[in-house]
């Protein structure tokens, strides 16, 4: 409590993978269905919880190599327990690239 007003906290939880950073794409996408799969098992039991992920790099594959689980990851979309935000097909670091980057990013991004 701070003064007579009672705090809210949110604890949003969500991972982020920099592309090609460290591993193949192909390693990060293997994690990214991991985690993808524990993710929709666990908002399946527990609707109070919330997700954000960060860039679909990893999601526009994931739904091409696993039709079975679409609906699933559409229903928790819809359902707003998986958010996407401070988006673009990745999440580039605004430090390096040029501002025609980032535009095209998000362009890809709306797609």
């Amino acid at each position: 409590m701070v003064g007579n007003k009672q705090l809210k906290i949110f604890i949003i939880p969500h991972w982020h993978f920099d592309a090609l950073w460290q591993l193949s794409f192909e390693e990060y996408f293997k994690i990214t269905v991991e985690n993808i799969v524990d993710l929709l098992e666990f908002l399946e039991k527990n609707h109070e919880y919330k997700f954000n992920l960060d860039q679909t790099i990893y999601i526009e594959k994931f739904v091409e190599e696993y039709p079975e689980l679409v609906e699933k990851f559409k229903k928790a979309v819809e359902s707003k327990l998986i958010e996407f935000v401070c988006s673009g097909y990745t999440q580039p670091d605004s430090n390096i690239p040029s501002g025609e980057f980032l535009a095209r990013n998000i362009v890809i991004f709306q797609k």
